[in-house]
């Protein structure tokens, strides 16, 4: 058990102090050059050096209600030296009457110190030098309890009490002669100014004494610390007030917290009191201009005119620039769902406590592999969910209530204490009490959503009550729920309600939640938005830890939003990349969830979940070497000739397709280099090579080439690249023009590779019925592949024919045999099939014949200039991922038919009659 001790209330943080406030060794610093101010300020008076300067060493700690200022206060007080500081206690004018003065209570901490520093001198037996040092406290050797300290306390208070109207009366109609009168009526002509030099005086001494009794190595400095200074509008003005007109002595620095809007308010309504609109005829919002101009248009060009407000506001932001330097303003942090997880009470995170009470993996962490923090304890290292943390307030007053209850829960299990259900059920009020959001809808919560009962068979979650819009609520209000089903699991609720609440709120969350580009979800999308559609066919049918997990990885995206438009999008690369990556990381951590999808796509038939296991599959079958091709010929390839101009999006994908593995076989026969004789016959033939508009980019890339050859470190002007860029723009709709418009013919090399996935696709095993899909399927390609012929051409239809056959038994969640066989044979015929066309002259087949002469040389000096000018590699931390993928899913998919064969077969009922 992680045992810690969690205090209610504020308390002083340690270390922890830099989570709420990161700027707290600055601040300490500030300090210390406090410190060293006034050492230069003795060594000047030591010297007899004379300097006027008004002292501000006021430090402001600003944050909203609850963030923690006053612990930062308390962490402060207790970091201190006490040999070198005079530390005060906490000054809270909310807890001042009307009465009360802010100055009066400083004063009176003084006297305190004071008498408490007289009484060291009393009893403390003192070295000669320390007597000597005070040889004015002492008559040969002996204490004076009428001492200078002791004086100047009465006198201080006096001076003060001078100050207060009440007193001066009292003062001045107390007399027994004329020269009483005059003398008591002088002590009150300038009381404030009196009392400052009596306070200063009075200071000055507290000072030297403690220099002397406590011997700290660095100059003492008196700490006044006042919290909460915006609570009390009556009291904003005094402490403004009393902090310019007392505290500018060198060794007094005052401490404050507040929330700095509510304290501009309050010194602003401040501001506002002393003015007598209402008998001037003048409204807060009025301005004092109209009062010098009242029959000017002025009046009415209210744009022109700053309000008496706007005024007062921009003086009140001047004022306290002057009382609290912006320097020394340290802001406290406002936390959020990033944060929450490392709050904490010392070595262990919330979310190691969430880990312990939810588990390893859940929807609020998951465990980080080939971490290199440093674990003390030897415990898992975690991750947080973030968004699982919006349950948890954003003020360190209600974290740290629901952090306190999260304790006593997890001891309440250790222990196997019977009353668990009331340990939970204190937590999860606990959560929602102490939420600021949550907290509005608690009548809501408690009385419609989580009905709890005497105990967890009697609670009843209602996934389907309405609640308000407020939508940002739907996901801690659904973490709340989930918190209690894990750890009650008796608790009752309609799975259909539960289903029908998760696809709501995770389906906004998949599309990117407030985000552009939104479409109305159909099954015609399924060409089109196909990590869409991938990435929501895992999310809404996995478990919700997993996909909790999902829609943190998917937040993470840089892209907005993390799909595309099928062919159209420029970063179509980088966003399948970003996909393939989040979904390997959640195999990271739940290896085993492509299980239960198999399942539910083939005996639910959830089209839904066979459509997104499908998508992944073929994503992860793309050849590294398609994608840099891809990579290379990006300009092309991004051609409106490409944009959504038809319905006839499969078809062009599929001649996309082709077109790019035509350009990966001219990339793959082009030489490393041009040699210089290679280069001067281009030079010299250019005009007959290439004799189409398309002369001046090659001319201009053959140049380029020389150059580099010639000066390979030389950088190109970006005037000489977008030329060219531009050029090879130019360039593409001329050839994707031939390949839209052209009834083209496919060229099937069956070789290698290729021919062993269709030996393995013809010699797999088909069930014994005659009927099943995969002999139909079979059938279909033996009649268009004839396995004695090594080359094949077909014509794009009869190709398209092909493919649609081998994709639509791989994607039938009917089938049972074939199916993988079908998608590998798919892909195989997918990504080495090239466009090809009838040479007139010659009776056979060109595999290379859609290119003219011209358009290869002008392909593969693009690659060759493009390969000169940019670094470029396979990524091949992404090829393995993919390929992980890619047999997991084969693997996972032969077990779930395995598992079904041997449960029929207890039956005496075979796997393909589920077919027929």
């Amino acid at each position: 058990m992680l045992q810690e001790e969690v205090i209610l209330g504020a308390r002083a943080l340690g270390d922890q102090i830099v989570n709420i406030m990161p700027t707290y060794q600055i601040m300490l610093k500030q300090l210390d050059e406090i410190r060293e101010a006034v050492h230069q300020v003795n060594v000047s008076q030591r010297n007899h050096v004379s300097k006027v300067q008004v002292y501000n060493n006021t430090v402001g700690i600003f944050g909203p209600r609850g963030a923690g200022k006053t612990s930062a206060l308390y962490t402060l007080r207790n970091d201190l030296n006490e040999k070198s500081s005079v530390i005060f206690p906490l000054i809270e004018p909310d807890n001042f009457g009307e009465n009360t003065k802010i100055i009066g209570s400083i004063v009176g901490f003084m006297k305190k110190e004071g008498e408490s520093l007289l009484e060291k001198l009393k009893k403390e037996r003192l070295t000669e030098d320390q007597k000597e040092d005070l040889s004015d406290y002492f008559n040969a050797g002996v204490y004076k309890p009428n001492n200078k300290l002791k004086q100047v306390i009465n006198e201080t208070i006096e001076y003060h009490l001078y100050t207060e109207s009440q007193y001066r009366n009292i003062l001045s109609q107390h007399y027994e002669d004329l020269a009483a009168y005059i003398k008591n009526s002088s002590r009150v002509l300038s009381p404030d100014i009196a009392f400052k030099e009596k306070l200063n005086e009075f200071i000055e001494e507290i000072i030297r004494v403690k220099q002397v009794l406590d011997l700290p190595k660095e100059p003492v400095l008196i700490f006044i610390f006042i919290d909460d200074i915006d609570l009390k509008t009556s009291k904003t003005r005094e402490l403004m007030e009393a902090l310019l007109k007392y505290t500018d002595h060198p060794n007094i620095v005052t401490v404050l917290s507040g929330d700095y809007d509510i304290l501009l308010e309050s010194l602003t309504l401040s501001l506002l009191a002393d003015e007598p609109l209402r008998e001037i005829g003048l409204e807060a919002y009025d301005s004092l201009e109209a009062l010098d101009q009242p029959y000017k248009e002025i009046r009415n060009d209210t744009s022109k005119l700053l309000t008496i407000m706007e005024r007062k506001s921009e003086l009140a932001h001047e004022y306290l620039k002057k009382i609290i330097p912006s320097a020394r303003r340290h802001q406290l942090v406002k936390w959020n769902t990033g944060t929450i997880p490392y709050f904490s009470f010392g070595q262990y995170y919330l979310m190691d406590r969430m880990a312990q009470l939810m588990g390893d993996r859940s929807i609020f962490n998951y465990i980080a592999f080939n971490d290199s923090t440093t674990n003390k304890n030897k415990q898992d290292v975690y991750l947080p969910i973030k968004n699982s943390y919006g349950v948890f307030d954003e003020r360190p007053r209600g974290l740290v209530y629901a952090y306190y209850n999260l304790v006593q829960l997890l001891n309440d299990i250790e222990s196997h204490s019977t009353n668990l259900f009331r340990a939970v059920k204190a937590f999860v009020d606990t959560l929602i009490l102490s939420n600021t959001k949550l907290l509005r809808q608690q009548q809501w919560l408690f009385e419609q959503f989580l009905q709890w009962g005497g105990n967890e068979q009697s609670t009843y979650i209602n996934y389907s009550a309405k609640h308000t819009d407020e939508e940002e609520l739907d996901l801690p209000i659904f973490i709340v729920a989930e918190i209690v089903k894990k750890l009650l699991p008796n608790v009752r609720y309609e799975e259909t309600a539960f289903q029908t609440s998760k696809v709501k709120l995770f389906e906004k969350y998949i599309r990117g939640y407030n985000k552009g580009n939104i479409f109305s979800y159909s099954y015609s999308y399924s060409n089109e938005y196909r990590l869409y559609l991938l990435m929501r066919g895992l999310v809404l049918h996995t478990d919700v830890p997993a996909a909790m997990l999902m829609l943190e990885k998917l937040s993470e995206s840089i892209y907005d939003p993390y799909y595309y438009e099928y062919i159209w999008d420029n970063e179509r690369r980088d966003k399948d990349q970003f996909v393939v990556k989040c979904i390997t990381q959640i195999l990271e951590q739940y290896p085993l969830i492509f299980e239960p999808l198999y399942y539910k796509a083939q005996y639910d038939k959830n089209y839904e979940i066979n459509t997104a296991l499908n998508i992944l599959h073929d994503l992860c079958n793309v050849p590294a070497e398609v994608e840099v091709t891809e990579r290379i010929f990006e300009g092309i390839l991004r051609n409106s000739v490409f944009s959504k101009t038809t319905n006839l999006v499969k078809d062009k994908e599929i001649k996309r397709t082709l077109f790019i593995n035509n350009l990966t076989r001219i990339r793959n026969k082009q030489p490393v280099e041009l040699t210089k004789n290679k280069r001067r016959d281009l030079e010299s033939n250019m005009m007959i090579l290439v004799k189409d508009s398309h002369h001046n980019l090659a001319n201009g890339l053959v140049r380029i080439l020389k150059k580099i050859s010639e000066y390979p470190a030389i950088e190109l002007p970006k005037s000489v690249t977008q030329t060219i860029e531009e050029d090879m723009e130019k360039f593409s709709y001329y050839l994707l023009g031939k390949l839209m418009e052209r009834d083209i013919k496919v060229y099937i090399e069956l070789a290698g590779s290729t021919q062993q996935v269709l030996d393995n696709f013809e010699d797999g095993y088909a069930g014994k019925s005659k009927t099943t899909r995969y002999r139909e399927c079979k059938d279909i390609v033996t009649m268009h592949l004839k396995k004695e012929k090594k080359s094949i051409l077909l014509k794009f239809n009869e190709y398209n024919e092909l493919l649609s056959s081998l994709e639509e038994l791989a994607s039938n969640v009917y089938a049972w045999y074939g199916r993988i066989e079908a998608r590998n044979l798919y892909n195989a015929l997918q990504y080495s099939s090239i466009i090809a066309e009838r040479d007139t002259n010659n009776p056979e087949y060109s595999r290379d014949s859609f290119f003219t002469g011209n358009d290869i040389l002008i392909l593969g000096l693009y690659y060759q200039y493009y390969t000169s000018t940019r670094e470029f590699s396979e990524e091949q931390n992404y090829e393995h991922a993919k390929a992980s993928i890619r047999r997991n899913l084969d693997k996972t998919f032969r077990s779930v038919r395995r598992q079904s064969e041997l449960e029929l077969h207890e039956f005496d009922l075979l796997l393909e009659e589920i077919e027929e």
